[in-house]
C-alpha cells in the first residue's frame, strides 16, 4: 500500500473543510492538476483512506430538536435485535442509527422531532414494543455538535480555516419545500451494521 504525502494530506483537508468544492479549486489550493487530484482521490478511496462522504445538516435551522437515545438489550435474539434495529431505521423521526459493539450502550439512535409531543409518542410506542428488551435507556437533547477540522493532517494549528464548526440550538430558522427536505432525506446517514 503506498503511504499518503503532504499532497494526499492537503487534498483529505481540503475536502474536510467543503468536499462540494470543485477538483479544479482543490487543484489550485493543493498546488496540483485537476486530473491528478480526481486520481489521488479516486485511491484515497480504494485505499480505503476515504471511505464514504456525508452532509452534515442544522436540523435546528429546520425547526426541529435532536434527541439521542442510547439503548443497552437484553433478552434478545439476533432476530429479536434486527427488529429493534429496522424498527428505529424505518421510523419517520430517526435521523441517525448505529449498532455499536463492545461499548456500554449497544444502540444508539438520533431522532428529528418538531415538538415534545413527537418526542414522546414516538417513546411511548416505542416502550409498548420493546420495553422487555431494554435493559438502560438513557437520552439527551442534542443542542450542540461541534465538528473540528482536521488541522492535524497539516501539521499547521494556525490555519485559519482550520477553526471549528458547530451546530447549534436556535437561531434563525430556514424556509424550505417538501422537495428541499426529501433530498435531505436521501442524504440521510445510515451506518451500516456489520
Amino acid at each position: 500500500m503506498k503511504e499518503m504525502d503532504l499532497k494526499d494530506r492537503k487534498i483529505l483537508y481540503q475536502l474536510d473543510l467543503d468536499s462540494r468544492q470543485s477538483l479544479s479549486k482543490i487543484a489550485k489550493k493543493v498546488g496540483l492538476t485537476k486530473k491528478v487530484v480526481s486520481y489521488r482521490i479516486k485511491r484515497l478511496q480504494e485505499m480505503r483512506v476515504i471511505k464514504n462522504f456525508y452532509t452534515v445538516i442544522d436540523a435546528f435551522k429546520l425547526g426541529y430538536t435532536s434527541f439521542r437515545f442510547y439503548l443497552v438489550l437484553q433478552n434478545t435474539t439476533p432476530e429479536i435485535e434486527k427488529d429493534i434495529i429496522n424498527y428505529f431505521v424505518e421510523s419517520k423521526y430517526s435521523w441517525w442509527d448505529t449498532k455499536i459493539e463492545g461499548r456500554r450502550f449497544d444502540i444508539v439512535v438520533i431522532i428529528w422531532v418538531k415538538d415534545i409531543n413527537n418526542f414522546y409518542f414516538f417513546w411511548e410506542k416505542t416502550l409498548l414494543k420493546y420495553k422487555k428488551h431494554l435493559a438502560e435507556q438513557v437520552f439527551s437533547v442534542y443542542m450542540q455538535m461541534t465538528l473540528y477540522r482536521y488541522s492535524f493532517l497539516l501539521d499547521d494549528s494556525n490555519l485559519e480555516d482550520g477553526n471549528k464548526y458547530a451546530v447549534t440550538w436556535g437561531g434563525k430558522k430556514v424556509k424550505y419545500e417538501d422537495l428541499d427536505f426529501q433530498i435531505l432525506t436521501l442524504c440521510k446517514l445510515e451506518i451500516p451494521i456489520l
